[in-house]
């Protein structure tokens, strides 16, 4: 039985089956002192858009070339993934959140929008609770308040798959049904092309940051702190999310003082990808309103 906490060692080691490391980058500034790789675009009120687990900033390619002619975007690295430097795990939900105010403090930005995927929905719930006045609004897309045991069973069957050999793009197409519809599995070329996509990855994470997210995701537990955030949240989450069920969306939205909850039908855990354009819809809407 896997327990909560329990983060094999294998878990921060199958990017080396792969054969794959992470690209030399040159930072752009320091923050809690490690060297984080960010990005402005735009003007107007800034909003931050905080990745997930494993995820670097490029997932947000779309979303800043539709956000950047009413805000002011502002993208980065998580610590441990894309271009940002990784520091020794263990990592905790509350250092990441750390890091966004620490990032916001350099670049002198007193107050913000922030918009987070999965596990980044966890840090905007950290920085409301510890930090609310440093939130205008928040918005929180595929989000829970506990990774669920299966999720984590998930991700640590994966890493076993590839310690044990096993061809990547079969261990990765073993994922999709987690954190995909069924209407965009439906289509084999998609599914072909989203492997494809995620073999192809220019900034695959390192050991040492999937180890330390990971440990960040099992030890953290919002659930008895929601009624403390006053921050107004939208919630957004898919009907057919399999990794972080509808049923903790819903939780948050019970549990949250000043919370919306919108369900995307036929969507799955990826809205960024599979509802791209309602995603970002919400998001002017919630944040202009």
């Amino acid at each position: 039985m896997i327990k909560r906490g329990e983060i094999d060692s294998t878990l921060g080691s199958y990017l080396l089956t792969l054969g794959i490391t992470r690209k030399d980058s040159v930072p752009n500034i320091v923050v809690n002192g490690i060297e984080f790789y960010y990005e402005r675009h735009g003007s107007g009120d800034p909003i931050i858009l905080i990745c997930g687990f494993t995820n670097h900033l490029e997932m947000w390619k779309g979303f800043i070339l539709k956000l950047s002619s009413s805000f002011e975007v502002i993208v980065f690295d998580n610590r441990g993934a894309g271009r940002t430097e990784s520091s020794p795990p263990p990592y905790t939900i509350e250092i990441l959140a750390d890091d966004v105010i620490g990032l916001m403090d350099v670049l002198e930005i007193q107050r913000a929008h922030m918009a987070g995927f999965s596990m980044g929905s966890l840090i905007i719930q950290s920085i409301g609770h510890r930090h609310g006045e440093r939130i205008n609004k928040g918005v929180m897309i595929a989000p829970f308040s506990v990774l669920p045991s299966t999720a984590l069973m998930q991700a640590h069957s994966i890493a076993k798959l590839f310690q044990a050999g096993v061809d990547p793009a079969l261990a990765l197409e073993t994922m999709l049904p987690w954190i995909y519809s069924n209407d965009y599995l439906s289509d084999p070329k998609r599914v072909e092309r989203t492997i494809d996509n995620l073999l192809k990855n220019p900034y695959p994470q390192p050991p040492e940051g999937y180890l330390g997210q990971l440990k960040a995701l099992s030890q953290c537990d919002m659930s008895d702190r929601l009624a403390a955030i006053e921050t107004p949240l939208l919630i957004l989450a898919g009907e057919e999310d399999l990794y972080t069920p509808f049923y903790e969306a819903k939780l948050l939205r019970e549990q949250l003082p000043n919370a919306v909850l919108i369900a995307i039908p036929k969507v799955g855990h990826m809205l960024y990808i599979e509802a791209e354009d309602i995603t970002v819809e919400e998001i002017h809407a919630f944040c202009t309103g």
